[in-house]
């Protein structure tokens, strides 16, 4: 027979999982809005290029390659787009997957830790708020492993307290399972599991040794365990453990630390001015939700402690590695974004009153001091609920322009840049076989290897930076291996800020278009070889006894440009200097129009290059017909004869 307390236990609970189901609705529709728009990041790319690699050479180039992370994110990616592809959507939706999936397990976690029996909304709050939170949500939209890593850790905690909590060789044996695949998905899963440690060992050595021998005997069977599995892949990519010093160095001391990632989960990455306001109300909130849940009652003593370490240990072990090794980044912290919500959430169910439940237990326990009027209508419970209402709106405020600003950042505001670059690729290469084109970059950046890679070989210059003489050798490669176009991204960077890939291209080719990409500018390069071009019909000699002996023109339609090259053959004796030189196109039945032409300087190194090469851009709208291309020059005693 069901009791009526047990109805409305029912009940609730089926209100709980409809409203975990709106909520995981809520925070799919966030992590798949447009999640195909924003072109990968550097380090997106990077993950691609791991992809790349099968595991014996991913485990090679980790060491190699100085990789600050294990390859386990890399494996599950490989596998992923062996499955689905490699578009955008596809490679980022594994870590939307662990995303959601990190909305339910905040639910179950809050569930499993009693805090429902304080507040039933509890664990409902804890999950909207990981659902709309800027930082978890940008992170769970990234071909990164940030997403993953949160996922897996909480769930390796879970796994810890139901160890706690009734011990069983299957537990041991999946949070070994989950723990080892955290660790290999990020090396700063060991700081949490430091922090399981603490907490698994601080509640033995106060609640009583003796109580806590079984679950003492599987927890040290687990770590062995765990510690058997990840101390040979610790030991061979040790020197990237212990000497990788990263890009970001901010944050050397701990309140800087603190301040800057609490700045990032309560109000994002765009407002970093604000972090100082956002830390208060954050640890406002925390704190106050610590506070709640030891006074509940002794059951969820636990709960604070597992909290306490769950945020700070990891912070803190971070902050002790930085001083050996500058790695300092929120991201890597971001496993404790979930001890820092939970007990927003508890500060937030306030709003809502005590459950009855736990009103009357407390009113049992003490019932001298009365601890339970702090829950009751009295004035110290209303300057507590009107403290938290204050807070928990500025919360709500940031978050919210937390989310709009990220959405505007990585979404809205995007350029997609490399796609406007392709485009010009395609513009200036569609007439041309795919052995006689090269695009070229001056920045060795990964981005470009996930959208190139499907289509064939593309060249960096530099390989190493301001390398002239390594530039100049690749130029040569391509020149011999018949690359007749190029077209060269140019990037302003330290990389190369000699210019050094420009001018190994202008050791072998010429220069003969350009095109702006929306963010860079891209030069079009061209390569005729003299055997290419065909004499003309007659000798053009001029006055001045310069000759046009041989022309080659080469219309690119696609990119409205005549590519016309042409042999002269003359000496410098033969010039005073003030020559010019023209290139007409014409209509075949209308020598007389010209809707395209090019002037410039008949010079003596014209006359020496075994072929000139120039670019005539034709207007659009061009009507189709036949036009013919006539050269000339004119100056002094330079009239055609």
């Amino acid at each position: 027979m069901i009791t009526a307390s047990k109805r409305t236990s029912l009940s609730s609970l089926s209100i709980s999982l409809w409203g975990i189901f709106a909520v995981l609705l809520l925070a799919f529709a966030l992590r798949t809005y447009h999640l195909h728009v924003p072109e990968p990041t550097g380090d997106e790319g990077f993950s691609y290029v791991f992809t790349k690699f099968s595991i014996p050479e991913m485990m090679t180039k980790t060491v190699e390659m100085i990789e600050p992370h294990p390859i386990g994110f890399y494996v599950i990616l490989k596998g992923w787009m062996a499955l689905d592809g490699m578009s955008e959507f596809a490679i980022r939706f594994p870590s939307v997957f662990a995303g959601v999936l990190l909305i339910a397990l905040i639910w179950r976690f809050t569930r499993q830790l009693g805090l429902h029996r304080i507040n039933r909304h509890i664990p409902l709050i804890a999950a909207l708020l990981m659902t709309v939170n800027a930082f978890a949500v940008h992170y769970s939209r990234e071909m990164r492993m940030y997403s993953i890593h949160m996922a897996l850790t909480l769930t390796s905690t879970m796994l810890a307290v139901a160890l706690m909590q009734r011990p069983r060789w299957r537990t041991v044996l999946a949070y070994v399972i989950v723990s080892a695949v955290a660790l290999q998905v990020h090396y700063y899963a060991g700081f949490v599991f430091v922090a399981q440690n603490i907490f698994v060992f601080g509640i033995a050595l106060f609640g009583g040794l003796r109580r806590h021998l079984p679950q003492l005997a599987h927890w040290i069977a687990a770590q062995l365990a765990l510690a058997a599995l990840s101390l040979p892949w610790i030991l061979y990519a040790r020197s990237v453990l212990f000497s990788y010093h990263g890009n970001d160095v901010r944050g050397a001391s701990l309140p800087d630390i603190v301040n800057d990632l609490i700045g990032n989960y309560v109000i994002g990455r765009g407002y970093p001015n604000l972090y100082l306001v956002a830390t208060v109300i954050g640890l406002a909130l925390f704190a106050f939700g610590l506070w709640r849940m030891w006074r509940a009652g002794r059951e969820h003593h636990p709960a604070v402690w597992l909290m306490l370490v769950y945020f700070s240990v990891p912070i803190l072990a971070g902050w002790l590695a930085a001083q050996g090794r500058p790695i300092y980044t929120a991201r890597y912290f971001i496993a404790t974004l979930t001890p820092f919500l939970v007990p927003i959430a508890v500060s937030m169910s306030t709003l809502r009153g005590i459950h009855p439940r736990i009103n009357a237990n407390l009113r049992k326990s003490n019932p001298i001091r009365g601890d339970w009027r702090l829950f009751a209508d009295s004035p110290s419970a209303s300057l507590l609920k009107a403290s938290t209402a204050l807070l928990t709106l500025a919360l709500v405020g940031v978050f919210g322009a937390a989310l709009q600003w990220d959405f505007a950042a990585s979404v809205d505001d995007k350029t997609r840049v490399w796609h406007d670059y392709l485009r010009v690729v395609d513009r200036y290469t569609s007439d041309l076989p795919a052995s006689q084109i090269r695009p070229v970059i001056n920045y060795p950046n990964p981005v470009f290897t996930y959208y190139y890679d499907p289509r064939g070989e593309y060249v960096t210059l530099p390989f190493k930076p301001d390398d002239l003489e390594g530039s100049k050798q690749a130029v040569q490669v391509m020149k011999d291996a018949g690359v007749r176009r190029v077209v060269f991204q140019e990037f302003k960077s330290w990389w190369d800020d000699k210019h050094v890939a420009e001018t190994a291209i202008a050791s072998e080719y010429t220069k003969i278009d350009e095109a702006w990409t929306g963010a860079w500018l891209a030069k079009i390069y061209s390569r005729v070889e003299p055997s290419e071009l065909k004499p003309v019909d007659a000798t053009a000699t001029f006055s001045n006894g310069v000759q046009l002996v041989s022309a080659l023109v080469r219309p690119d339609l696609k990119a409205s440009l005549a590519e016309v090259s042409l042999a002269w053959h003359g000496s410098a004796a033969m010039l005073k200097g003030s020559e010019k030189m023209f290139i007409h196109i014409s209509p075949s039945n209308n020598p007389f129009a010209l809707p395209a032409q090019l002037d410039l300087p008949l010079t003596a190194d014209v006359l020496t290059k075994p072929v000139n090469t120039f670019g005539i851009r034709l207007p659009a709208g061009l009507a189709a017909g036949e036009y013919g291309v006539a050269p000339a020059h004119t100056g002094s005693g330079g009239f055609p004869s």
